[in-house]
């Protein structure tokens, strides 16, 4: 990019099967920005543009039908090299050296990785800059503390980052004690808003839906909220857990344990536009996460009027306000936390009609997906 020239060539180094970079990458390609992904997939790094986004799939498919040999490979590898170990043999041994080549092919003004743990180390050890790092959360607030590799790992993602952004200020608040306030930006994903008026659906109010729409990983404490509801008397009340995730099995084995199978609707991956119908027919939202940054799924169950019962850490204070717009409970005070949820659920329609009103208009006015994605294009630019 010349210094009179307005548009920007961009690599990506990310997942391309998250839902958050999905949605990023297909409002990139309708600006006048070149964008291109890399995406590492097993022993390969693909890299996807306007061209050939909408046949990535079986781009990849087809190339690992015809090289068995090296999909072979890397599952032995693999079987050896886990967690941290993952991240730096592949890092390496695999990624170093295709990611090199295409930033030559593709000379990009900036590069951006995403996730500091895996992805975004995998762009710094190129030794590319404008290098830009975007931390996902979990990456900043748990990988470092599961052990020294991934806490070197991170600390050297961030020592070669020349700024990072982050959408949640515990994280950024995480990254301060790394790295100097200059280099770090906050600007929250936000949601997309439909546009026109939405046809109000009839909802069935013979039960009352409590959702969980967090992945069904250890970090997100799905166990908890499934003891919780457990606990709730009452045959009107409705658990549907709309993800999937590794836990899944375990999760199931424990609904079926505590004898509320009726109750209880796993949902596993859902399209956005599944996932949209099930806020529409839900009213309460609760999630448990370990740590956490902004919550997509948080934002988008306020903007449909679902009641947000979160524990209380930092990320959640930024968009709720207790007993306000939402309820921040503790989590391990579960004599308190069912008391609340009791409160909540014998209030049901009036505090939804109150906190929906309320959520719809700070959603409107914070996050935006569309409006904050242009604060991150002009943070890349002007890196």
């Amino acid at each position: 990019m010349t210094k009179f020239d307005n548009t920007m060539n961009l690599l990506i180094i990310a997942p391309h099967t998250s839902i958050h970079v999905i949605k990023r990458i297909t409002h990139l390609f309708k600006t006048k920005h070149q964008i291109h992904l890399a995406s590492p997939v097993r022993s390969k790094v693909f890299l996807f543009n306007r061209d050939n986004w909408d046949s990535r799939k079986r781009i990849i498919d087809q190339y690992f039908r015809n090289h068995k040999k090296e999909v072979l490979l890397f599952n032995l590898f693999r079987f050896f090299f886990r967690g941290s170990l993952h991240q730096l043999f592949f890092g390496f041994f695999y990624y170093k050296k295709q990611l090199i080549k295409i930033i030559q092919t593709v000379k990009p003004s900036v590069v951006n990785g995403h996730i500091a743990s895996s992805f975004g180390f995998w762009g710094a050890i190129t030794g590319t800059r404008p290098y830009i790092l975007t931390v996902w959360g979990s990456d900043i607030l748990y990988y470092p503390k599961r052990s020294i590799f991934y806490y070197l790992i991170v600390k050297y993602t961030l020592k070669c980052s020349d700024a990072v952004l982050t959408d949640g200020l515990n994280i950024a608040d995480e990254l301060k004690k790394h790295i100097s306030d200059d280099r770090i930006r906050f600007v929250p994903f936000g949601i997309r808003l439909k546009r026109g008026r939405e046809v109000e659906k009839k909802r069935d109010k013979k039960f009352v839906y409590i959702l969980s729409a967090r992945a069904l990983e250890p970090i997100y404490r799905i166990n908890r909220i499934i003891e919780l509801f457990s606990c709730i008397k009452g045959d009107r009340y409705r658990l549907t857990i709309a993800n999937d995730g590794s836990q899944k099995r375990r999760l199931e084995q424990l609904v079926k344990k505590l004898k509320i199978t009726d109750k209880v609707h796993f949902t596993g991956t859902l399209e956005h536009d599944k996932l949209i119908e099930i806020y529409k027919q839900s009213d309460l939202f609760i999630a448990f996460p370990r740590s956490d940054g902004t919550s997509v799924t948080l934002l988008e169950a306020m903007y449909y009027g679902l009641i947000p019962v979160l524990n209380n850490i930092k990320a959640n204070q930024f968009w709720i306000n207790d007993q306000e717009n939402g309820f921040l409970i503790d989590p391990d005070n579960r004599k308190e936390t069912l008391h609340t949820v009791n409160y909540i659920l014998m209030n049901t329609d009036r505090l939804k009609k109150k906190i929906a009103k309320i959520n719809k208009s700070l959603i409107r006015k914070k996050a935006v997906f569309e409006k904050n994605m242009e604060l991150e294009i002009k943070v890349l630019k002007e890196a």
